[in-house]
């Protein structure tokens, strides 16, 4: 019986750890440096795209300068409201530099991935 409960306990763990460490999120869009062309206001439009596997009902991003001077900070946006299918899509202005993007997803209010990546 001692056996059984420790195989258990082991592949409960490995299963908690796999799914831990498999990325949730996929950016699809924006491809990571990436150049926009900015209009009269100094801005441009992104389109921020991607899928995921878990459950959520929120998909939000922020725009983070590279640099001081390179841009101004854009704190979390919605991207998209209950997606669906596994996939998001959604446009963000942001202003002219160069930035790194993050994008979060939530269930409930409750945070369940971020992701880091594309500069541009």
């Amino acid at each position: 019986m001692e056996v059984i409960k420790r195989t258990y306990f082991l592949l409960l763990s490995l299963l908690v750890f796999v799914n831990a460490s498999y990325s949730q999120i996929r950016i699809t869009l924006p491809l990571n440096r990436a150049v926009y062309q900015r209009g009269t206001n100094h801005r441009s439009t992104i389109t921020v795209a991607g899928s995921y596997d878990q459950r959520i009902d929120k998909v939000e991003a922020r725009f983070i300068p590279v640099s001081d001077g390179q841009g101004t900070f854009q704190d979390w946006v919605t991207v998209q409201q209950n997606p669906t299918a596994g996939n998001f899509s959604g446009v963000v202005s942001v202003l002219e530099g160069w930035y790194t993007m993050e994008v979060r997803a939530s269930w409930q209010i409750t945070l369940s991935e971020m992701y880091q990546g594309w500069t541009g």
